[in-house]
């Protein structure tokens, strides 16, 4: 597994009774997810500025899938922190970023069978 950074243009997800486009995924008890997706203006980021997602009315999934894995730390590295920690404050969101030689994520979980960390 790898993590990914970037984000997408806005797309509308498609009504639950057809239409063209893309079809959000079903829930695991047969309802429908929707949501508004848009990606960040800068580009410069390496992938560290994240897209911004709204749920809208739908109930975040978060609260229905299985359970079992944790976040315990996500953070970064890139060339430039101080100018990705401005795109991320303007965004009123912060996440820790060292100096290193190229862009990259790092996503620490925990589970039943320990800990694994995931890298972009």
């Amino acid at each position: 597994p790898q993590l990914r950074g970037g984000g997408g243009r806005a797309i509308p997800a498609a009504p639950a009774g057809g239409g063209g486009g893309p079809r959000p995924p079903p829930t695991p008890e047969g309802g429908t997810l929707s949501w508004e997706l848009t990606s960040p203006p800068f580009g410069d980021d390496g992938g560290l500025v994240p897209f911004i997602l709204a749920w809208g009315s739908t109930v975040h999934p978060s609260t229905t899938t299985v359970q079992g894995l944790s976040l315990v730390s996500f953070a970064a590295t890139h060339p430039h922190p101080e100018h990705v920690n401005r795109m991320l404050h303007a965004l009123g969101t912060s996440l820790p970023i060292k100096h290193g030689p190229e862009p990259r994520l790092e996503a620490r979980l925990g589970g039943p069978a320990g800990e694994t960390v995931l890298h972009s």
